[in-house]
């Protein structure tokens, strides 16, 4: 059959089961999104690029779909990079598709010109630059695939005149060019896996991305009761485990839990699951070293290269993790060791998860006014449903979202991640709803974040995608402000924000805007909120006052100056 790059380009979306695809309409893709429609695909036309980026982000993380995102050549695409590194940062399978000039004007500086392979090298996990038409279907296949496998965006980097350009195609199915990727570990690996929880005094299992994505809850939670394990959740990824079961312990990492840090810091062996445990999950919080160098690490992740990465380890499992939770409650079920549930270990997580959330209702406070961004996030979190999805942007009042909010199944809470951008909430939130509509989907932001991507509830309105964006507004840069109250002795630059009134600005883009000043304007608001058809921002208005501490304790030291002109203004 003779096509062209175009019909080839949309014919590989459509063969991978595309429905969306997120970006900015330009001269270099009018061909093929000309035609998306006959092809069963819709293009959600944003505000500016990056949010492609974060919806496609958020469109994946919701629900397992691969997402898609695109933009014209040149700015469009340097508008893309924050996006794609987000996604990157959370490990998302997606597809970015950058049109470049035509192949004669490569290295001419034409206009709208840029080296679009160099910017995306480090934040993707493939990246293919397409040299002919006839390997468009070539290139589009082998970075869904690369995608899938190596969990990440994958770039396909097309000449914006190879989209015009005829040749003869042959379809090929999905399951003849890629695999699923699943990986079960070897059966010894598994044994000495099973032979370390079964001799351990005081285990505790660790769930992370993987577990949130793929993981098998009921095969973790039988693992847990055969060798009388807590079981906690990494930072960021609070959804990993059911956090009403009654052996989940809490969340480690910043605004985490004290009570599961403490005692995971008393652990002999652990089980980590889906996680590369990286510094930023790990290192201390309240002021205490809480991982446990001493204990018996098995570690398990899809990719043997995460393996001892960034902590040494004991054990390595190397595969999926729903597929190793399973091979493990298989080796241990068929032992004939005796169960070792304990109802002392489960009186003690029940005495220390209560403990912990009776101080965290003390630290919230009352209903004061100013409103403290503990009680309101703590009420929200109360008045959230059991399936709803919770974005959250990098600052300093969203840090306590890991603090109050519960969940009991995955693909529910998304995070900036260790790339720790700001914006990133509401964008996620935006794909997560296109993706899972019938899940309640709210984003939460500090003003600061909030500012940098408000434009785009003109796109949660043009796509009628009712999500509820709580900006918590205390006026300020208010990590930074932490940062300046702890290491530079509360000189104070560069932090206060002279907002407008996000409630009105969300009116005049067509959405419902509430302002909030009091936990009964936060109740009325937000039951009226979850009750909306349409995209709804409450600008809750919180206590400056009221701040988690530094962030990046280890990355800031005190302040010291050495050259006379500063040493006398440091006085």
């Amino acid at each position: 059959m003779r096509v062209r790059g175009s019909e080839a380009f949309v014919e590989a979306l459509r063969i991978e089961g595309v429905e969306v695809v997120f970006g900015i309409n330009g001269s270099a893709i009018v061909d093929p999104l000309d035609l998306f429609d006959t092809a069963g695909i819709s293009f959600v036309q944003v505000r500016n690029e990056q949010n492609a980026g974060g919806m496609a982000d958020g469109y994946t993380q919701a629900s397992g779909k691969i997402g898609v995102c695109i933009g014209q050549n040149g700015p469009g695409i340097t508008n893309l990079v924050s996006g794609v590194a987000m996604a990157y940062a959370n490990h998302t399978p997606m597809v970015v598709v950058t049109p470049s000039v035509t192949t004669k004007q490569r290295g001419s500086h034409i206009v709208q010109e840029v080296d679009q392979m160099s910017l995306m090298s480090s934040i993707t996990v493939s990246q293919h630059q397409v040299s002919t038409a006839e390997r468009i279907p070539w290139a589009m296949r082998a970075a869904f695939r690369a995608a899938r496998i190596k969990r990440g965006p994958a770039q396909v980097d097309i000449p914006r005149d190879l989209f015009y350009e005829e040749f003869e195609y042959e379809e090929i199915a999905p399951e003849r060019y890629r695999h699923s990727g699943l990986t079960r570990p070897v059966e010894s690996d598994i044994r000495a896996a099973a032979d370390a929880l079964q001799n351990a005094e005081r285990p505790v299992i660790l769930c992370g991305l993987g577990v949130s994505q793929s993981g098998d809850m009921g095969a973790i939670a039988a693992i847990a009761d055969s060798v009388d394990a807590a079981i906690a959740t990494i930072y960021n990824h609070n959804d990993a485990f059911d956090n009403s079961h009654p052996r989940y312990i809490g969340p480690l990492g910043y605004c985490g839990s004290r009570f599961a840090m403490e005692y995971v810091a008393q652990a002999d062996v652990i089980l980590a699951l889906g996680t590369r445990l990286n510094m930023t999950g790990i290192m201390p919080q309240y002021d205490l070293d809480f991982w446990p160098r001493s204990a018996t690490l098995i570690m398990n992740d899809n990719n043997p290269l995460a393996l001892g990465a960034d902590t040494p380890f004991d054990v390595g499992l190397v595969g999926d993790c729903a597929e190793t939770a399973r091979a493990l409650e298989t080796e241990l079920t068929s032992r004939s060791a005796p169960v070792k549930s304990s109802e002392e270990t489960l009186a003690e997580i029940r005495e220390g998860k209560s403990q912990w959330w009776d101080q965290l209702h003390n630290e919230a406070g009352s209903a004061q006014t100013p409103l403290s961004p503990k009680l309101a996030l703590k009420k929200i979190a109360e008045m959230t449903p059991e399936d709803a999805i919770v974005t959250a942007d990098a600052g300093n009042a969203t840090s306590f979202v890991t603090t109050y909010f519960q969940f009991t199944q995955g693909r529910s809470l998304m995070m900036p991640g260790t790339f720790g951008s700001m914006g990133g909430a509401f964008s996620n939130a935006i794909g997560a709803k296109i993706s899972s509509p019938d899940r309640p989907v709210i984003a939460i932001s500090g003003d600061g974040a909030w500012g940098t991507g408000l434009q785009e509830v003109l796109t949660a309105v043009a796509e009628d995608a009712p999500v509820i964006s709580i900006v918590l507004n205390n006026g300020s840069l208010a990590a930074e402000r932490a940062n300046q109250m702890g290491f530079l002795e509360g000189r104070f630059f560069a932090c206060d924000l002279d907002n407008p009134d996000f409630a009105v600005i969300a009116e005049e883009m067509g959405a419902l805007g509430r302002s909030v000043r009091t936990l009964e304007d936060l109740e009325s608001a937000y039951s009226e909120a979850l009750s909306s058809d349409k995209p709804v921002v409450l600008d809750m208005h919180v206590d400056l006052a009221v701040l988690a501490p530094p962030r990046r304790k280890d990355a800031l030291q005190e302040r010291r100056r050495l050259h006379p002109r500063y040493v006398e203004d440091s006085n």
